[in-house]
């Protein structure tokens, strides 16, 4: 089976980071939501969706995660350094 950590401890990518993580568990929302903070990368990644280059991990970009607990799905927000939503990634 295929463990993903949401604090990304083995990225190495990652050279500086902080992470946050919040458990909920009430009516409208029951799992784990995670903030990482990326302070410093070895170097920016860049993806294509839909044939446009984009940057969605470099030096003070943050990802918020949304795990939902017994759910086959998670959503990644990816934020640039001025807090803009990048992309909107859902893992099913």
């Amino acid at each position: 089976m295929k463990i993903k950590y949401l604090d990304k401890r083995h990225w190495r990518r990652l050279l500086d980071h902080d992470y946050i993580e919040v458990k909920v568990n009430n009516n409208k929302f029951k799992g784990i939501i995670g903030l990482i903070t990326m302070h410093k990368v070895r170097e920016p990644l860049e993806v294509t969706v839909v044939g446009e280059r984009m940057i969605v991990a470099d030096d003070h970009y943050q990802w918020l995660q949304i795990l939902p607990e017994k759910k086959r799905y998670s959503m990644t927000v990816m934020f640039n350094d001025r807090g803009q939503p990048l992309q909107y990634y859902f893992d099913i």
